[in-house]
């Protein structure tokens, strides 16, 4: 027992003091022997104690009584409503008062008329939840601060304590909960010590790996993961034991008892006790196999489609932009050689202009690509796109080894072959710049898909056959963690580069109905299988009728765009023609109603009102010799009117001025 019990109890002048004496005394039952200790007090002074607490309504029954030797006549129970209501106040306020000596409160109390009678209130959370009481010889006279002192300590002491074993109690209760929760979440709740190792896991443990949970707990959490996740549990779940970062979230592989694969989602955070001693870490796994899996697919499909639809906003302004930028570039190098003359300019800055715009094109083609993919079955020549793909990398990367190994008779595939070199070209310079010198390879080879094909299966390729190429580097690879972030739009871990290279290539192979497939190890390379549909050659088409020939050169023009217009219009009466603009393809009909001496008409594919291809059917129908020419930045509108008419050529945007000449010096010659 504490010493300062020791001490006589009345000597204690405060009374937070001597209750927190009484409940940190050391060893057995401490409520028991504060009361022992206090009891001694009281029969020193001839004091007996005794307390009544709330136990339904307005009832108070007695608990316990100090010292438990004397004879007690003390009631059983009481009302509160037998409470004079200005002691009941006195009470309420944690006050300690001498009772009236009546007649009335000598019978509630079971009390003779000689003993004097004081209450004490016990409190809990601001509550009067019971009442004790005291009797002594009222020889003794009015009660004394120290013996009230007493009282008021003794009562706390009491409902403190008895507040703490409430709150143990509720504290038990939820623990109880909890541990059903734990127990039965679908989730697998997991803790460790600072270094790693496991020393809780729930039931789900079992349900998700096949391995009981006391047999794992003291195994540290890394001989659960795949190997090639194991770089990517370092570097996300190692900061957090070191208090470096106060939480993680990663996606990874754990292996079941068979060694097989579950997908799940870790998340966990730091934990420490009630003194702020780091304890090590917290957290769930959440399985994303099967089911689950596949709601994922369906969410990051739907981010896709959102990414998407601004990339291709995004492509048609820049291409705008860019078709009056080069138009106009055009013209202002016209007017600095008819200034100079012939002779070249030193360090002309238009050249560096240009080369700016350039790559702004190819950055806009990425994004086009991307957004919109390919709906056209058209012929693609497999080699030829791949020679163009690897000569554009090369061209890039000039000091890059690469070796290109074709097959013969590769199948041609189907689709947008601009695009699919656009793709291959992306997945070269991706190997290229594997390391600081790697040796790449590609090769080509004929594939039948079967219905048990993993490409099928996880890529969701249809089952037949495919041109399949294949880009092997020897690079430093990736993690697991690393390549799943190398597929976001503008991810990169290369410095100066803008990161679309894979991304662009996957979105391409999927618009295709194909796919692509990469397998990397850290230390051991990457490699990447571009899957192509095989074109079914005996559907092609016949060769598209010759387009309508004329001899003038008043030419209508409708374009939405104001800049575009004019930049255009500028160009062309420098060439000689004589071109009337509109912003709108209604009032491309009323000109057209109205004048029939037009000799062709060039028409923007997105205009407001009238626009696309009913449009271009009124024309046709209406003005069926008339030469069409359709200038555009919208891809899946250029192919719609391909598909709708062999006819009516289509020049995207943007465009040179020397090209747009030479499409209408063919057209009208």
């Amino acid at each position: 027992m504490n010493t300062t019990l020791e001490q006589p109890a009345l000597a204690f002048s405060s009374v937070a003091t001597f209750t927190e004496a009484l409940l940190t005394s050391e060893g057995g039952d401490s409520l028991a022997e504060a009361l022992g200790v206090i009891g001694e007090q009281l029969a020193a002074h001839s004091i007996h104690m005794w307390s009544l607490q709330a136990s339904s309504g307005d009832t108070l029954e007695r608990v316990s009584s100090w010292p438990t030797d004397v004879e007690d006549t003390a009631p059983t129970c009481i009302s509160v409503s037998v409470l004079p209501s200005e002691i009941e106040a006195r009470l309420r306020l944690g006050d300690a008062v001498e009772m009236p000596n009546d007649m009335r409160t000598r019978h509630t109390m079971n009390q003779q008329d000689e003993l004097g009678l004081c209450w004490a209130p016990m409190m809990s959370k601001g509550d009067l939840t019971g009442v004790l009481c005291a009797r002594r010889e009222r020889s003794r006279g009015v009660w004394t601060e120290a013996e009230l002192s007493l009282m008021r300590a003794t009562a706390s002491v009491i409902s403190t304590w008895t507040q703490r074993m409430e709150e143990a109690k509720e504290a038990l209760e939820r623990a109880g909960e909890l541990g059903q929760i734990l127990t039965h979440i679908e989730e697998a709740v997991f803790k460790t010590d600072a270094s790693g190792q496991i020393t809780y896991l729930n039931n789900s443990w079992e349900r998700l790996l096949d391995l009981e949970p006391s047999a794992c707990v003291g195994h540290s959490l890394v001989e659960y993961v795949d190997p090639l996740d194991h770089s990517g549990l370092v570097s996300r779940f190692l900061p957090l034991l070191r208090e470096e970062v106060t939480f993680c979230r990663m996606k990874l592989r754990l292996l079941n008892s068979s060694k097989a694969q579950r997908w799940v989602e870790l998340f966990a955070r730091r934990i420490y006790s009630e003194d702020g001693v780091f304890l090590g870490a917290t957290g769930t796994l959440r399985d994303f196999s099967e089911e689950r899996w596949e709601q994922k697919l369906r969410r990051e499909h739907a981010r896709d489609e959102g990414m998407r639809g601004f990339a291709s906003k995004l492509s048609h302004e820049l291409n705008n932009i860019l078709q009056v930028t080069l138009v106009s570039l055009e013209l202002a190098r016209g007017d600095l050689e008819a200034i100079i003359g012939e002779a070249p300019l030193k360090d002309d800055p238009l050249v560096d202009v240009h080369a700016g715009l350039e790559r702004v094109r190819q950055v806009s083609a990425e994004l086009n690509a991307f957004a919109q993919g390919s709906h056209t079955n058209a012929l693609v020549g497999m080699s030829r796109a791949i020679d163009s793909a690897v000569e554009r990398a090369r061209a890039l990367a000039p000091t890059a080894k690469v070796e290109v190994e074709l097959p013969g008779m590769l199948w041609r595939g189907k689709g947008d072959e601009r695009q699919i070199a656009l793709a291959l070209e992306h997945l070269v310079l991706n190997a290229m710049e594997s390391s600081s010198d790697p040796q790449v390879n590609v090769s080509a080879l004929n594939v039948n898909v079967s219905a048990l094909d993993v490409g099928v299966t996880e890529h969701g390729m249809l089952p037949g056959d495919y041109a399949c190429v294949l880009v092997r580097d020897d690079g430093h690879g990736m993690s697991s963690n690393t390549l799943e972030r190398a597929w976001e739009p503008f991810e990169t871990f290369k410095p100066g580069r803008r990161g679309m290279g894979l991304s662009v290539a996957r979105a391409v192979a999927s618009s295709h109905n194909g796919a692509l497939i990469m397998r990397t190890t850290p230390g051991l390379g990457t490699s990447a299988a571009f899957y192509i549909p095989r074109h079914p050659e005996s559907s092609v088409a016949g060769s598209p009728s010759p387009f309508y020939k004329r001899s003038g050169k008043k030419i209508l023009l409708a374009d939405d765009e104001p800049r575009v217009r004019t930049t255009l219009s500028k160009a062309l009466r420098r060439e000689g023609y004589d071109v009337t603009s509109v912003e709108d393809g209604a009032t491309a009909l009323a000109k057209l109603a109205g004048d029939d001496s037009y000799d062709l008409a060039i028409f923007d594919y997105i205009m407001p009102g009238l626009h696309g291809l009913p449009m271009l059917e009124l024309v046709r129908a209406r003005y069926e010799d008339l030469p069409i020419l359709v200038c555009t930045g919208d891809r899946l509108g250029a192919q719609s009117v391909t598909r709708a008419f062999h006819d009516v050529p289509v020049l995207l945007k943007p465009y040179s001025v020397s090209q747009i000449k030479a499409l209408l010096m063919e057209l009208l010659s």
